[in-house]
């Protein structure tokens, strides 16, 4: 064998070793092939991508999606509903691009993309999920977390976005009661409630410092009425009281007085709602090949009743029809999944 033939041979088995791995990517396609550029993300490569199927789309894009490349993610879902509107991953793909756009820092998309899923899904199975997510995308507008590292009262700014929360979450713990998402929800609503509690008493406090009473005396009431169980109930309770004195109606600042010592005695303090925090997973949960996802979230098990002694039973007496047995409601046969800032992500679709 000639010098020049050794130095084909090895060259042909390498050109033929990179065809082969090449043939090996472009059938299982990952989020790392599909880039342009590996270190700029949302960069694709236009020619690869378009060589994809339904269900590799998904797949990257749904991989993109667990690796936080949220732009990525955007670019392959939207693609994904506008190559394959008919498939089966179109409408999976619209509700994971919510949280994406969520991730992104682009709460006005992700709360327009919420509404029209849920217009035109309106019996989703994971709308449960959706109106949770609408959830926190207002509970983080309306955060005030610098604020309150500066020790800046934040009770004076309008809490707009913690009513339109308040609103989604009551909606998800109305509409879902055995969600996986409703207990979360409800601690939330708690600590939103007490926080628009406060900005009521803010107001109140500058139609006092006015020395507007009238309108002081509403504003206590309103609260009174509305905020039963807050911290500020207190503070109301006494500026109902002065309210009352100098509108020159002493019987009723009496009647307050004598509501206040009895409730709430001197040495009594509230302690405001924390704040909730993210759930934190210990683990992902790995992602399998095969996952099916029921309808609905199995409701929670009923308490457990003392056992009842049965009357017996004589010869001459029918014995008693045995109850049909209940059928079990379906329940989600995986556990919820959360990002890296324990955020509980989107489900994915039956059949994965």
């Amino acid at each position: 064998m000639s010098r020049l033939q050794f130095r084909i041979l090895p060259l042909g088995a390498l050109c033929t070793a990179v065809l082969l791995a090449s043939c090996a990517s472009n059938n299982e396609p990952g989020i790392g092939s599909l880039r342009d550029d590996p270190l700029t993300p949302g960069s694709l490569d236009e020619q690869r991508v378009a060589r994809l199927n339904a269900t590799q789309l998904y797949e990257s894009a749904r991989e993109a999606l667990d690796s936080s490349d949220y732009a990525t993610a955007m670019q392959l879902y939207d693609r994904l509903d506008a190559q394959y509107p008919f498939s089966e991953f179109a409408t999976q793909a619209r509700l994971e691009s919510i949280y994406a756009q969520y991730r992104s820092y682009q709460p006005e998309l992700a709360l327009s993309a919420a509404d029209r899923f849920m217009r035109s899904n309106p019996r989703h199975p994971d709308l449960d999920y959706v109106l949770y997510l609408r959830g926190l995308i207002n509970f983080d507008r309306g955060a005030s977390d610098i604020l309150d590292a500066l020790d800046i009262d934040s009770s004076t700014r309008d809490p707009i976005n913690a009513r339109r929360a308040f609103e989604d979450f009551g909606r998800l713990v109305q509409r879902f009661p055995n969600s996986i998402y409703a207990p979360d929800a409800r601690q939330r609503m708690v600590y939103l409630r007490e926080r628009i509690a406060r900005h009521e008493m803010a107001i109140a406090r500058f139609y006092e410092t006015r020395r507007a009473w009238v309108a002081v005396s509403r504003r206590a009431q309103d609260i009174i009425a509305k905020y039963q169980g807050s911290a500020v109930i207190p503070e109301a309770l006494a500026m109902l009281e002065r309210a009352y004195a100098e509108l020159d109606l002493p019987d009723r600042a009496m009647q307050v007085m004598a509501v206040r010592e009895a409730s709430f005695p001197a040495d009594m303090q509230l302690a405001e709602p924390p704040k909730p925090q993210a759930a934190v997973a210990e683990s992902k949960p790995p992602k399998k090949d095969k996952r099916k996802k029921a309808d609905a979230p199995a409701p929670t098990a009923a308490p457990a009743q003392a056992a009842t002694v049965q009357p017996a039973v004589s010869e001459a007496s029918p014995a008693p029809t045995p109850a049909p047995a209940a059928t079990p409601a379906p329940a989600r046969s995986e556990e919820p999944r959360f990002g890296e800032d324990g955020v509980l992500m989107p489900q994915l679709p039956e059949g994965f």
